[in-house]
C-alpha cells in the first residue's frame, strides 16, 4: 500500500477516533512514524513554516486562488491533515501549504502528522511526500521550476541542461520539459502577479508570456542572445519589463470569475505588445423589456455572465407600480 493509499483510506475511519500516530510507508518500502499534532491559529506564524523541499509559491495563495478550500474550511475548520518534519521547534511543512494559508485566513487550527527530528526522514523521503501532495492541486510549470532556478543560481555547473537532469532525476527524453519549467519560472513576478490565482494560470499560458517580454524587448532592442541562459536573459529584460508594464496599467472587472480574467489580462497583454486595440468582453446580456408600454415607458432586464446578478431598469413607472416592485423586493426577505 502506497503512503497515498494509506493516508486516504484510513483518514475517514480514524476521524472519529483520537489517532495519535499513525505508520506512513515510504517509495522503498520503509517505515516511517510520525505523532498527529493541532497547531492552534495564534501560534501558526510562530510554530509553522514552508518545508525548504516544499515547491508551492506561497505568496501567490490569496483568497482567490483559495476559493475552492476556504467555504469548507471556514465552515468546519480544516480537516485533513497535513504532513510535516518537526525541526529545530518548528512544524516545516512537506505539503499543506494551501490549507496553511487558508487556516490563516479564516482563524482556524492546522492538523499535522509530523515527524520527529530523531526520524531520520531522508531527502528522498522528503521530496515523496511533496510529491503525493501535488495529487490534491497539480503544481504549476512555473512551481516545478522555482527550485530549478534557486538551484542554477548556487551551483553555475547547472546551467548545463544535461547535469540538471542527472542531479533532479529527470529522465533525458525530459530535457524540452525541465526547460519550460526554468523559463516559466525565469519570468519576473510582477508580470506573474499581474494575473488573479496566479499560479493557477494554464500551463500554455508561461509560452505566450515568454513571447511577449520578448516582443517587448525586441522594441526596446533588449534581445537575447543565442546561447544566453533564460535565468540571465529575464533578469537583464525585468528593468525595461516594469517600465513598459507601468506605461500600460490593466484592470479587469472584479465580478468576473478567475479564469475570465485571467483569459482576458493575458488577451490585453498580446494587444499591447501588439499595438492593437482589444476587443472587450461583454458582461452583461442584451436588455430585455420584461415590461414595454410605450417608446418612454418600459422596464428592461439585464443578466451578468456569471449567473448570479440581474439588473432591472425601470423608465417612469407611476407611483403604484412603483410601490408594487419595492414591495416585492422587500417580500423575499421571508
Amino acid at each position: 500500500m502506497s503512503f497515498y493509499e494509506s493516508k486516504r483510506n484510513r483518514n475517514k475511519k480514524e476521524s472519529s477516533s483520537q489517532v495519535t500516530s499513525r505508520v506512513f510507508i515510504m517509495r522503498d518500502g520503509t517505515e516511517r512514524k510520525a505523532n498527529r499534532v493541532i497547531v492552534p491559529n495564534k501560534q501558526l506564524k510562530d510554530k509553522v513554516d514552508i518545508h525548504p523541499l516544499n515547491p508551492r509559491y506561497q505568496e501567490a495563495l490569496t483568497e482567490e486562488a483559495l476559493s475552492d478550500i476556504l467555504p469548507s474550511i471556514r465552515e468546519v475548520g480544516v480537516t485533513f491533515e497535513g504532513v510535516a518534519e518537526y525541526i529545530n521547534g518548528k512544524y516545516l511543512l512537506l505539503d499543506s501549504s494551501r490549507r496553511l494559508a487558508a487556516a490563516e485566513l479564516t482563524g482556524s487550527d492546522l492538523p499535522l502528522w509530523a515527524f520527529d527530528e530523531d526520524a531520520n526522514l531522508s531527502r528522498t523521503d522528503a521530496e515523496y511526500i511533496t510529491e503525493i501532495s501535488r495529487l490534491h492541486r497539480p503544481l504549476s510549470r512555473r512551481e516545478h521550476g522555482l527550485p530549478l532556478v534557486k538551484a542554477i543560481a548556487n551551483d553555475s555547473s547547472l546551467e548545463d541542461y544535461s547535469v540538471l537532469l542527472q542531479k533532479f532525476r529527470f529522465k533525458p527524453t525530459q530535457e524540452r520539459t525541465v526547460r519550460r519549467y526554468v523559463s516559466a519560472a525565469s519570468l519576473p513576478q510582477e508580470l506573474i502577479d499581474l494575473f488573479p490565482d496566479s499560479e493557477g494560470i494554464p500551463n500554455d499560458y508561461y509560452d505566450s508570456l515568454k513571447a511577449i517580454c520578448k516582443a517587448i524587448g525586441k522594441k526596446k532592442h533588449v534581445t537575447q542572445g543565442k546561447f544566453e541562459h533564460d535565468i540571465y536573459y529575464f533578469a537583464r529584460l525585468k528593468p525595461t519589463l516594469l517600465e513598459w508594464l507601468n506605461k500600460y496599467p490593466i484592470s479587469v472587472e472584479q465580478s468576473l470569475e478567475t479564469s475570465e480574467k485571467q483569459q482576458i489580462i493575458l488577451q490585453e497583454l498580446k494587444a499591447l505588445v501588439n499595438n492593437k486595440q482589444t476587443v472587450k468582453v461583454a458582461t452583461w446580456s442584451t436588455p430585455d423589456r420584461i415590461y414595454d408600454k410605450t417608446k418612454h415607458t418600459y422596464a428592461e432586464l439585464t443578466r451578468h455572465k456569471n449567473g448570479k446578478e440581474i439588473q432591472i431598469r425601470c423608465r417612469q413607472l407611476n407611483k403604484i407600480q412603483e410601490t408594487q416592485l419595492i414591495e416585492l423586493l422587500r417580500s423575499f426577505n421571508g
